[in-house]
């Protein structure tokens, strides 16, 4: 079973970017346009900074079960709550430079005792 990650948006240079990155690293993923749902058998959620918020946070409610880990890129310094295991936010453009370890980090398996 594989690991997917999910990348919404419609950005075609950001699609470009994360793309490469992902590529590189070896990821089992998927790239989609704004308006298509989550799945539960997504493990990582990269969100661009034209999907809005609010539908993000719709999209991740209507998950079944334990939501998917969200990394949201921004612009701005706009809040993201949305329902999800766990949450990071990175800024662009100067934090794309850290992406491979932003995801790195957010692809850990961890374990309760």
């Amino acid at each position: 079973m594989h690991a997917y990650i999910l990348v919404i948006t419609d950005d075609d240079g950001l699609r470009s970017v994360v793309r490469e990155v992902l590529e590189d690293e070896g990821h089992h993923f998927h790239i989609v346009d704004s308006s298509a749902p989550i799945g539960p058998d997504h493990c990582l959620v990269i969100a661009g900074p034209d999907v809005d918020g609010c539908i993000m946070e719709e999209k991740l409610g209507a998950v079944p079960g334990i939501p998917p880990r969200m990394l949201y890129l921004r612009y701005q310094n706009e809040p993201f709550k949305g329902r999800c295991a766990k949450c990071q936010t990175l800024t662009l453009p100067m934090d794309m430079l850290r992406i491979r370890e932003f995801i790195k980090d957010m692809m850990k398996v961890e374990f309760a005792d």
